[in-house]
């Protein structure tokens, strides 16, 4: 599946509310040259109230392994 393309049938995944806030971790801490500035990760959890810090960086290590370049 591309990114853009639509198949017929086929619904787009749902985010949940965990994935929601690794996405707006991921944006606070990412560093432009496509890395995440992981110093600036306690912060993140306390400005969202993270209480699973694992699971955060699982959820944001999969949002920057299937990030493509031109994604961000």
């Amino acid at each position: 599946m591309q990114a853009g393309v639509e198949f017929e049938g086929e619904e787009p995944p749902k985010a949940e509310p965990d994935d929601v806030l690794a996405f707006h971790a991921h944006s606070m801490l990412a560093n432009g040259m496509g890395g995440v500035d992981w110093t600036g990760l306690p912060l993140a959890c306390a400005v969202f109230g993270v209480r699973d810090v694992e699971a955060l960086i699982h959820r944001m290590l999969v949002i920057k392994m299937h990030r493509t370049e031109k994604d961000g």
